[in-house]
């Protein structure tokens, strides 16, 4: 049993339903809010900017400041009404294989971008990881992937 699994393996639900873009939003969105809570809040700000580059970038849709704000309150009036649980579930029920990458990059990228990666962080990662299906291989080429990304924004 993880110590995530009250988000993971939840059988909380809600009606509402999410996109594509809005899943991978919604899953990058949980881990920010573990990684927020585990490093004590630091790094807020840059997680927002950098959590619209990267849905921007992995989904190929443009998501402005505006359409950020507007799916953090569509997530939180989620988590509020049916715990993190159904956020995470309707998430992953919106998810096509081709995503299922993509969020998990996503969410690996908001544990990252502070620079900092509390145990919790990893620990939420690897069970993640485990309940998007994705194999160790394939998880350390995403993370690769998100390193070569991270290192061509910074000018590195």
């Amino acid at each position: 049993m993880g110590k995530y699994d009250f988000i993971l393996n939840s059988e909380e639900e809600t009606e509402v339903e999410l996109d594509e873009t809005e899943a991978v939003a919604a899953i990058a969105y949980i881990a920010g809010a573990v990684d927020f809570a585990a490093d004590g809040g630091i790094g807020a700000k840059v997680e927002a900017k950098f959590l619209q580059e990267l849905i921007s970038g992995i989904t190929g849709e443009e998501i402005t400041e505006e359409d950020l704000i507007s799916l953090v309150e569509t997530f939180q009036e989620i988590i509020n009404d049916a715990g993190p649980g159904a956020l995470y579930n309707t998430a992953y029920n919106a998810l096509s294989e081709d995503m299922v990458a993509g969020a998990y990059m996503a969410a690996c990228g908001m544990c990252v971008i502070d620079g900092d990666v509390p145990d919790e962080a990893v620990q939420f990662l690897g069970e993640l990881q485990e309940s998007l299906e994705i194999t160790d291989e394939e998880a350390e080429e995403i993370r690769n992937q998100l390193v070569e990304i991270l290192e061509e924004e910074s000018g590195n």
